[in-house]
């Protein structure tokens, strides 16, 4: 029986999602470690992916002629980490910062949050994003898109409501209801500060690639060479508040799920890049909405007992109203352009990175990064 690579990165992407949410959430319960330093490693691990599947495309395109293995690799090397420091790449910094920002805004969230409610308030980025691709690019959705951002605007504040009436309907006391509270109302301002990252980067990344084109994995090697400097800067804060050099890093030696927590990281990025540049806007999206629903569903199971039934059913339609909201978004066509497919596009659990692919045009690669 054949199965097709969108239909395996389909699969693949629907089940990670579905698990990372969850993952990401224990990892944050179970050991309160250091988001800046988890970001910082997970940046060392993709630079040393995105360059070792650099320098393996590179060799096979460019040098399968020459014997000597390792001449070749490391002619390869050192032609990947020269297109890697262009005078173009400088400009990276910033959506770069962006991203750290962003990653360790989700990382905080997610800890606070039920990873149903967390998957499906991401899903509010797609609106600021819209928004600013409309002032800065003028670029507009169609009137079908606008109707499924409020759409989904709309399913946010019904699943922030019931989550935050669940719990003061518990009969808990009233310290547990308060911190119960604080973390929904802290996590979801956390996300949504994530979501104006994810849109500003968006933004900046397009007008730097207006008319260019760029290899998948440099860019992603680029991105994250680019983000030690601002992830390292976080590091040091940290240090600097807990007076110690040594106290952030206590947590990755003293448990696992620290490092759990940086290979969520490190491969929703790189899977959501796959699928983005093997699969079809529409594969992406229905991967979406599929592990919204199955952590949705997961935690009805394992979390029902820390909310009421009304609460549950509330919850329930309002991930329902973000689900639709979100496949449909991916279904109408943008304005101006009702004839062309949908564009691939991105979507992740963590703070999901922009990938970019050597035969997509810029405006194309952009778009793709916001869902």
């Amino acid at each position: 029986m054949h199965i097709s690579l969108p239909g395996v990165l389909l699969i693949s992407l629907t089940l990670y999602r579905s698990t990372a949410s969850n993952l990401l959430h224990l990892a944050g319960v179970q050991s309160h470690y250091s988001y800046s330093v988890a970001v910082l490693i997970g940046e060392f691990a993709k630079i040393a992916i995105c360059f070792a599947v650099a320098v393996r495309q590179f060799d096979k395109t460019h040098l399968s002629g020459s014997n000597n293995r390792l001449q070749r690799y490391r002619r390869a090397g050192q032609r990947v980490w020269s297109e890697t420091f262009t005078a173009q790449a400088w400009e990276l910094l910033v959506p770069a910062s962006l991203y750290v920002a962003q990653n360790n805004l989700c990382l905080y969230a997610a800890e606070r949050l039920m990873p149903s409610i967390y998957q499906s308030i991401w899903q509010i980025r797609l609106l600021p994003t819209a928004l600013l691709t409309g002032i800065f690019l003028k670029k507009y959705p169609s009137a079908q898109r606008w109707f499924c951002l409020w759409g989904i605007a709309l399913g946010v504040i019904v699943i922030e409501s019931a989550a935050i009436s669940a719990k003061e309907g518990m009969k808990k006391s009233a310290t547990i209801t308060q911190n119960a509270n604080a973390d929904i109302v802290f996590g979801s301002l956390a996300l949504l500060s994530a979501s104006f990252c994810s849109a500003m980067s968006v933004v900046v990344l397009e007008r730097i690639f207006k008319n260019g084109k760029s290899n998948f994995w440099v860019t992603n090697l680029q991105l994250s060479v680019f983000s030690l400097v601002p992830a390292y800067t976080l590091v040091l804060l940290d240090c600097w508040r807990a007076a110690s050099i040594f106290a952030p890093f206590h947590a990755f030696f003293s448990g696992y799920w620290p490092w759990i927590a940086i290979v969520v990281q490190t491969g929703s990025g790189i899977l959501a890049g796959l699928v983005t540049k093997y699969a079809d806007g529409i594969t992406n999206s229905i991967s979406g909405v599929i592990s919204i629903a199955l952590t949705a569903f997961v935690d009805q199971i394992l979390r029902s007992q820390d909310m009421t039934r009304a609460s549950r059913i509330t919850i329930m339609i309002g991930i329902g109203s973000v689900v639709a909201c979100t496949y449909l978004y991916s279904v109408f066509p943008a304005r101006g352009s009702p004839q062309m497919p949908h564009q691939p596009r991105k979507s992740s659990i963590s703070l999901p990175r922009f990938h970019l692919s050597s035969t997509q045009k810029s405006g194309d690669r952009i778009r793709s990064a916001i869902d």
